[in-house]
């Protein structure tokens, strides 16, 4: 798999319960937005959001759109950091506008020609091999090339190189929405995606087999299908071991390219021990499931991607989604 994680920070304005670390004061907005009906908002004086890549890996590629509805601080926004959350590679802004790549927490720049002016949405990527000899780091902007270093030393640490967070960062003068994050292993979003969106659906049907019961609404698909995670104020709920949920939805009447598809589930068990889930997906007769996921006391939301057709290497089209279905099952570990 390369396709680690997207969002169009649609589905959670409760950011502890969708990111790994981070500080949970930035907000999601509706203006200024480039996609959907929300971006995410910095804050002022704050920290930094965190995705975490389990286990690491040595080339990260992420995108991601960003607005500046101002420039008073020089400062990076999108970086690749080791375990220890040290940077090894930053891509900041200076107060003109102008973009440039940060090695090491300081120990060299590298800066483009490129000057962004405010009040605009731009999609910027970034691809880095971390490594103490033979890294790389190559920019693009809006798809197109705009910084290619290679042969240098990207490693904060030489002892571990290797990138476990892929980290964003803004003031409350930047906005971000539309972000991925993948690595170059598998045959499909192993590169640059390009300026992509991520668009949010929530289902729209009950499926083909509905164990749980809802809690807040009338059929299960309409306790699970707010834009905005809501807590308890509408669920579904089930205890028995193999019980499982289905959704459908209703496809977009849009064209282009589907790269994936990552399911999204918030979650949390109300009872004492141990309880597992796994998320679950299917087409026509083929099935597939995520490993299994140890609930916690409160939500935390998880995720599973589906590169290509569930049970083929075929890709996607958006009229998939009229025959897909997505859910979660209680599992026993």
């Amino acid at each position: 798999m390369a396709l680690l994680f997207a969002t169009g920070f649609e589905t959670n304005s409760d950011l502890a319960k969708y990111f790994d670390a981070g500080d949970f004061r930035y907000s999601t907005v509706s203006s200024p937005r480039r996609n959907g009906n929300y971006a995410l908002r910095g804050v002022f004086l704050g920290g930094d959001i965190a995705k975490r890549i389990p286990g690491g890996v040595s080339t990260a590629i992420s995108g991601i759109a960003f607005y500046a509805a101002s420039l008073p601080n020089d400062l990076y926004f999108l970086g690749f950091a080791n375990s220890a959350n040290n940077m090894n590679v930053e891509l900041r802004i200076t107060t003109l506008g102008r973009l440039y790549v940060s090695i090491r927490q300081g120990a060299a720049y590298y800066y483009t020609n490129i000057y962004i002016t405010t009040g605009n949405w731009y999609y910027a990527e970034m691809k880095a091999y971390c490594a103490t000899s033979g890294g790389y780091v190559i920019v693009r902007l809006n798809g197109v090339e705009i910084l290619n270093v290679s042969g240098i030393n990207t490693a904060y640490s030489s002892g571990n190189p290797n990138i476990e967070r892929v980290r964003i960062f803004g003031n409350e003068h930047f906005y971000f929405d539309d972000w991925y994050i993948c690595d170059n292993s598998g045959t499909k979003n192993n590169d640059f995606l390009g300026d992509i969106k991520v668009l949010s659906y929530t289902p729209t049907r009950d499926g083909s087999h509905i164990d749980f019961s809802p809690v807040g609404a009338a059929s299960n698909y309409q306790a699970v299908n707010e834009t905005l995670q809501n807590s308890d104020t509408n669920y579904v709920t089930q205890s028995g071991i193999g019980m499982y949920d289905l959704y459908g939805f209703t496809a977009p009447s849009i064209s282009g390219s589907l790269l994936g598809i990552q399911q999204t589930v918030t979650a949390r068990k109300d009872d004492s021990g141990t309880r597992f889930i796994k998320l679950i997906g299917s087409y026509g007769s083929n099935s597939a499931e995520s490993s299994s996921i140890s609930l916690l006391d409160t939500y935390r939301t998880y995720f599973n991607i589906y590169e290509s057709r569930i049970g083929t290497s075929e890709d996607w089209s958006f009229n998939d989604l009229n025959s897909a279905e997505f859910g979660f099952k209680i599992v026993e570990s």
